[in-house]
């Protein structure tokens, strides 16, 4: 199986991931990570945005989507737009990805990220960031399998009720 994290920058995709797959005995990949590694040239996700604009960035995580088409065992932690682009969805579902939302409010990302926002390019305007969330959140529900929200659960407590979901999946 392989199981996608989406969500929101700031919902907990890259910790909770990390959690869950060592509960399950699965590999780990985190997209924004692993674009990096597959693109040494850039020092962070914030510097290919400022020097190359977000297409360019979203092309890199095309690719790095596409590399995980056939993944089994595996959690991906996605980043905030991967599901931006229908052909990441598809790419993400193929070879039954389960694809699960943390939901989590805007408040909360809020508090989450809060002094970040130089290693977070689109949350520089709170304002636009707001309006983003928006938009994208429909994005997240409609592309999830299930979702799970977050605003008052620690990253152990999420990951027991994704097990507890995937479990009765079975």
């Amino acid at each position: 199986m392989k199981i996608v994290l989406i969500g929101f920058m700031g919902s907990g995709k890259s910790t909770i991931g990390a959690q869950l797959a060592e509960q399950l005995g699965y590999t780990f990949v985190d997209l924004d990570s692993l674009l990096l590694q597959q693109n040494p040239s850039f020092g962070d996700i914030a510097e290919i945005f400022t020097k190359h604009g977000e297409d360019h960035f979203r092309a890199l995580e095309r690719a790095c989507v596409r590399s995980q088409r056939e993944a089994q065992q595996t959690v991906i932690s996605t980043g905030g737009g991967s599901i931006i682009q229908p052909e990441n969805i598809e790419q993400l579902r193929a070879h039954g990805g389960l694809l699960i939302y943390l939901d989590t409010s805007f408040a909360i990302i809020q508090q989450r990220i809060g002094t970040e926002t130089s290693t977070r390019p689109l949350f520089m305007d709170v304002d636009k960031a707001k309006t983003l969330y928006n938009t994208r959140r429909q994005l997240y529900e409609d592309a999830a399998d299930i979702t799970i929200q977050t605003d008052t659960s620690t990253p152990q407590e999420v990951c027991r009720h994704i097990l507890s979901q995937l479990k009765a999946l079975t």
